[in-house]
């Protein structure tokens, strides 16, 4: 699904839709060229994907890396699917500087994960949800 027609399509996966407290989450990230055309993505940074994990609105937990040249340039084919980012692992914690006092585990809950390609122009993909039981 491509609703606005954008050129580049980010999709990011996990590979179960409901995990244990003690549970590690496994997540991966696509660049997908839903055109006809070939599409060139082009980064400035050495960090090219972010992955974003909320709940009840706020960020308890981010990773910025993909790393990659400082500059970094990929042409997308027609109909290609890119893993930009391969089996990232998340522990169910907190980032240490949105760290709660006491437990750094975050509650149980529905969260919504958001995978972004930081290109120029910069991806975001649509979110998904998970739940920590």
């Amino acid at each position: 699904m491509n609703p606005d027609n954008l050129p580049v399509i980010i999709s990011v996966e996990t590979d179960k839709k409901v995990y244990a407290e003690s549970d590690t989450i496994h997540f991966t990230v696509y660049a997908i060229n839903p055109t006809q055309g070939y599409v060139e993505l082009y980064a400035r940074d050495q960090s090219i994907v972010d992955i974003w994990v909320l709940h009840q609105n706020s960020i308890v937990w981010t990773w910025y890396g993909g790393y990659c040249p400082p500059i970094w340039e990929y042409v997308l084919s027609p109909g290609e699917k890119l893993v930009v980012l391969n089996d990232l692992e998340w522990l169910q914690n907190f980032d240490d500087e949105l760290s709660k006092k006491g437990s750094n585990k975050v509650p149980p809950g529905e969260y919504e994960v958001i995978g972004i390609l930081d290109t120029d122009p910069q991806y975001i993909s649509e979110s998904i949800k998970i739940t920590l039981k």
